[in-house]
C-alpha cells in the first residue's frame, strides 16, 4: 500500500513546487484500494521519514528520489511472487 501511495503521489505532483493538492485522504485511499486511516497513518510515517509534508488537502513532496525508492519497493515482490 504504501508503494501505491507513493506513486499517487508522484504521478500527481506538480513539477515545479511536488505539490499535490485537492485531495482529501478519503478520495486518496479510494484511488489506490485503501482505507482513510490506512492512507493518514502512511502519510504521517512518510512524513516523519521526511519524503513528504502533509497540509490541509495538500502533500508537498520533499524528497522525491526517496519516495520513487518506496514506490518501487513492490516491484521485485510483485514479480516474482503470488
Amino acid at each position: 500500500m504504501r508503494a501505491r501511495l507513493a506513486g499517487f503521489l508522484l504521478a500527481h505532483a506538480s513539477e515545479a513546487g511536488g505539490l499535490v493538492s485537492g485531495y482529501t485522504h478519503e478520495q486518496i485511499g479510494n484511488s489506490i484500494g485503501a482505507l482513510r486511516q490506512t492512507v493518514t497513518q502512511a502519510l504521517g510515517d512518510m512524513q516523519n521519514a521526511g519524503l513528504v509534508e502533509v497540509g490541509h488537502k495538500k502533500v508537498r513532496v520533499v524528497d522525491r528520489a526517496g519516495l520513487q525508492a518506496v514506490a518501487q519497493d513492490a516491484a521485485p515482490s510483485a514479480a516474482g511472487g503470488a
